[in-house]
């Protein structure tokens, strides 16, 4: 009689599994066997419909199930097993932090499976989802999350993920106009970032930075002179933003002595002023004729006296 027909039963698709049983139909008529057609398998009970296969190789195993009786033809029927690798640990690289707006991933390359990138929150454009060390671009301000995943059939994905934090560039520095002062004390007039953080630096001269990180920090005990700051906005691993100004203090003068009162015949005379250690002098006149022969000297000479 002609033999049952085979039904080598469903494929299968295991993972990293080195046994598993067969699923094909009972004989009726004749005898079934089992074979291997390729890959890697040990058929435990040959002629078992249901017989164990242990030592499976991974990858994609072929099995035949066929059932004889005499003379007759023999009906057979295959299936597959395909046994899956566990994937490669998954590893996203470093968290990266970031000024600019497109960046490279650093992902491991999978020995077993394929990988894929997603976003997990943030926003960002990713160019090639399936490389490890795809381009990011389009990457908004502030953490912006990644998972990088690897998986191989049917068995579990492993994943891993990092964070690429991209700081904005910070406020652009301006430190205010230069001042000329006589006092020792005055007030900055930065302007206040709004990206990232300022911070004044003292860059020649002498002088007390009151609130290092205020636009408008008192600064105090000025020297004479010229006095040079610097007010820097910098934000994270952004380049900082730097503008200069400067203080000129000017010391106080010396103090005035015209000399003393002089009464004189003649219709000219020699002025007595002090010489200013600090400062420049200059005559003037108040009331009365007279020519006053060098203004900025404390001895000048005066002529054409009026009388009185």
């Amino acid at each position: 009689a002609n033999p049952t027909t085979a039904i080598a039963g469903p494929n299968q698709s295991l993972c990293a599994t080195s046994a598993t049983t067969m699923a094909g139909n009972t004989a009726i008529t004749g005898t079934g066997l089992w074979t291997l057609v390729s890959g890697g398998g040990t058929i435990v009970t040959p002629t078992l419909e249901t017989t164990n296969i242990t030592s499976l190789a991974t990858g994609t195993n072929i099995f035949q199930w066929t059932i004889s009786n005499g003379v007759c033809p023999s009906s057979s029927s295959t299936m597959a097993i395909i046994n899956y690798g566990t994937p490669t640990s998954a590893n996203a690289g470093p968290n990266q932090t970031v000024c600019a707006t497109a960046t490279l991933m650093a992902g491991n390359t999978p020995a077993v499976g394929s990988g894929s990138w997603t976003l997990v929150s943030g926003s960002a454009v990713i160019t090639s989802p399936t490389n490890p060390n795809t381009g990011i671009t389009s990457i908004g301000v502030g953490v912006n999350v990644f998972q990088w995943e690897i998986s191989n059939g049917v068995c579990p994905t492993s994943t891993s993920t990092m964070s690429i934090q991209r700081d904005a560039p910070p406020t652009i520095s301006s430190a205010g106009p230069n001042q000329v002062i006589c006092a020792t004390s005055t007030v900055m007039a930065g302007n206040t970032p709004a990206v990232g953080t300022g911070t004044w630096s003292l860059v020649s001269g002498v002088a007390t930075i009151a609130s290092p990180n205020a636009a408008n920090t008192a600064i105090n005990a000025l020297g004479v002179g010229v006095n040079v700051f610097q007010w820097t906005i910098g934000n994270g691993v952004c380049a900082s933003s730097s503008s200069t100004m400067s203080i000129q203090r000017d010391a106080n003068p010396t103090v005035s002595n015209a000399g003393p009162n002089q009464s004189v015949c003649a219709t000219s005379a020699t002025l007595a002023g002090n010489t200013p250690v600090t400062g420049i002098g200059i005559w003037n006149l108040i009331t009365g004729p007279s020519a006053i022969v060098s203004p900025a000297l404390p001895n000048s000479q005066v002529l054409g006296l009026g009388v009185g």
